[in-house]
């Protein structure tokens, strides 16, 4: 690899050492289809930070997942909020 500087040297060493980590990571189970869909490995119930970053860490490991949520599409799973936090600042926005 040679060096050289600049957003184009950086992009080609990341794709570089993603290849050499084989990251993402090749599907270790076989494609299934049912009624013309496909069927994924993981159902991940609950889209908060643990279930995001599970499905994050299932995927570059090749398994195909697909989380659900009880809040609507594009509502942010964390807000600021000061009072009754145990991280000052933040909140689930499940809790009530």
């Amino acid at each position: 690899m040679t060096s050289s500087t600049g957003l184009a040297a950086l992009e080609a060493r990341l794709a570089y050492e993603l290849a050499c980590l084989q990251l993402p990571a090749p599907r270790w189970t076989p494609r299934r289809e049912r009624e013309g869909e496909n069927v994924v490995d993981v159902a991940i119930v609950g889209a908060g930070m643990a279930g995001l970053a599970l499905a994050a860490a299932l995927v570059q490991r090749g398994v195909s997942v697909v989380a659900y949520d009880e809040a609507p599409a594009g509502l942010r799973a964390w807000k600021p909020c000061a009072a009754r936090s145990s991280s000052p600042g933040l909140r689930s926005a499940s809790r009530r």
